[in-house]
């Protein structure tokens, strides 16, 4: 090995270096320092549970909602509907009476909920929550009940013809307490309590980032995890792209790699970046809207941020078999699988 190719080699794994250690300043800049409540997690003491059917869930709160087929007298006109409560049938024409009473009542049970071991309060709980079908798992039906009701659309019936209900027949269906991310939305006041953070008011007096006329906020939330390591992944993509438009102006090589060893390498090192990056990047977006904790955000973009910076400084090295390019793969395998199992996970539980 001549001087000066041991000079440019030299200078490469300087440059590597430097780009590795600036990207990690970036992250560690960059990472939000998040309190203990933002990495935390709300924990679900006991699941909320329908002992009448053996219905529970592992959401914070489980919701039965019992409605009968019933007479209703609606502008002289007596009809049949679904009524969550008695229809008083006192007062209408024979042959139009109802059940004087509900055999099943709806309810609802909310789990005893903790963040960082302080409970959060039930009035936080239905505030915070958002109420979404539940369609459970009838397998463990208690056997009287099983005599009783059938699977009928997202729930259960008594009719012996769901087609054809009659007056008196139940339909029994669930709803679940599911909470967002509590990122940011919580803090402890003076007596140890969990209380809602106010967003900061505005010059016009609404609250910032909220629409003022539906309350929502505009645009949703900023997936800002993903947006930093797709800002990191890019800084590393132009990065390698100019190490090869480099190599080609110094070398005068336009097209392909000119039987050019080195210049084939870097070309490699792109394309492999190319045929993987994006592919787990958009996999990383989805999850954080999914609602994915922070904390498995952060070591899936690093997982693979690290698994890129390796490869590429291996791979540019040398052809043959490299730590940085055994590892940067291996990395960048172990981020995308694992991610698409959480992915897999998240679309499947509902």
């Amino acid at each position: 090995m001549t001087r000066a190719t041991a000079g440019r080699r030299g200078i490469a794994s300087l440059f590597w270096m430097r780009s590795l250690a600036l990207l990690a300043l970036c992250v560690a800049g960059a990472a939000p320092a998040q309190t203990s409540q933002e990495q935390a997690s709300p924990q679900i003491a006991k699941a909320p549970r329908d002992a009448d059917f053996g219905v529970s869930t592992r959401q914070a709160g489980l919701q039965r909602q019992v409605r009968m087929y019933q007479w209703t007298l609606q502008d002289g006109q007596y009809r049949k509907a679904w009524r969550e409560t008695p229809v008083d049938s006192a007062a209408f024409a024979p042959g139009h009476d109802n059940p004087k009473t509900m055999p099943l009542r709806s309810r609802e049970w909310l789990a005893r909920t903790t963040l960082e071991g302080e409970p959060l309060d039930e009035a936080l709980l239905l505030r915070l929550g958002e109420w979404r079908a539940f369609r459970p798992n009838f397998s463990m039906l208690p056997g009287n009940m099983a005599a009783t009701f059938q699977p009928e659309g997202e729930g259960l019936g008594s009719a012996e013809n769901p087609l054809a209900p009659q007056v008196g027949d139940l339909r029994v269906t669930w709803r679940e307490l599911a909470l967002p991310s509590l990122q940011g939305r919580l803090a402890m006041d003076t007596q140890g309590r969990w209380e809602l953070v106010a967003p900061p008011p505005v010059a016009d007096g609404t609250a910032a980032g909220t629409d003022s006329e539906t309350g929502g906020h505009a645009g949703g939330r900023i997936p800002r995890i993903t947006l930093l390591f797709a800002a990191l992944h890019a800084l590393l993509l132009v990065a390698l792209a100019g190490s090869v438009s480099a190599y080609r102006l110094r070398n005068r090589i336009g097209i392909g790699d000119g039987g050019d060893a080195r210049l084939a390498r870097r070309i490699r090192v792109h394309a492999n970046f190319a045929e993987y990056v994006p592919t787990a990047l958009l996999l990383l977006l989805l999850l954080e809207v999914s609602g994915l904790p922070a904390p498995w955000l952060w070591a899936f973009g690093a997982t693979l941020l690290l698994g890129r910076l390796l490869h590429a400084i291996g791979l540019g090295r040398s052809a043959g078999k490299t730590f940085g390019r055994f590892c940067g793969i291996g990395l960048t395998w172990l981020a995308l699988a694992a991610m698409a199992c959480a992915g897999l996970w998240l679309a499947l539980r509902g």
